[in-house]
């Protein structure tokens, strides 16, 4: 993928666009930011204290975890667009490698999606890689770009005996530069 087009799609992305068959359309994200009012949980407030340096705290999703987002062989969170609370977590560098594209045979693997260290309730880490899938439907040609954690998923789900239908939300954070995920359930 070109410099040029990748920086176009990274640009399209945060403005709200997702591709289709006839180019991009709007996608159907909550406004940009859609602020929660919520206060800060103390197990999320210990878990920065006990990882000095974290800050910049957003909430960024919650909902339901769905059967996909626990089953085995799926391995990752499926983060849609238009569930994000906000989408203004990632730096401009982040926004780039995330939306890499997996296929387009390149040989350096790693640098495919952005990693990143999730914690949760407990201040148990897990690194994970964050990135940009493309979906496309069979049928119609037409697709849409959502967020995914993946590549250690499943011992996040292992870890924290998540099942389909536990409550989850997602914040993200900053500690020492690094993007850092917190994992609330219940």
């Amino acid at each position: 993928m070109g410099l040029l087009l990748l920086q176009t799609l990274i640009t399209n992305l945060h403005a709200g666009l997702t591709e289709s068959k006839g180019g991009f359309k709007k996608a159907k994200v909550a406004s940009f930011p859609r602020m929660v009012a919520r206060a800060t949980p103390e197990w999320l407030v210990q878990v920065m204290r006990d990882m000095n340096g974290a800050q910049d705290l957003r909430l960024i999703f919650e909902r339901t975890l769905s059967a996909s987002d626990v089953k085995k062989q799926q391995s990752r969170l499926l983060i849609p667009f238009k569930k994000l609370i906000r989408n203004d977590f990632l730096t401009p560098k982040e926004s780039l490698v995330a939306a890499k594209d997996e296929d387009n045979n390149d040989e350096d693997d790693e640098n495919i999606g952005v990693g990143s260290i999730l914690v949760n309730q407990r201040s148990k880490k897990w690194g994970l890689r964050f990135k940009i899938w493309k979906m496309k439907k069979k049928n119609s040609g037409k697709g849409t770009s959502i967020y995914i954690l993946n590549w250690g998923w499943n011992d996040v789900v292992k870890g924290n005996s998540l099942r389909e239908g536990d409550y989850s939300s997602l914040w993200s954070f900053r500690c020492r530069g690094e993007l850092c995920f917190a994992l609330g359930t219940g």
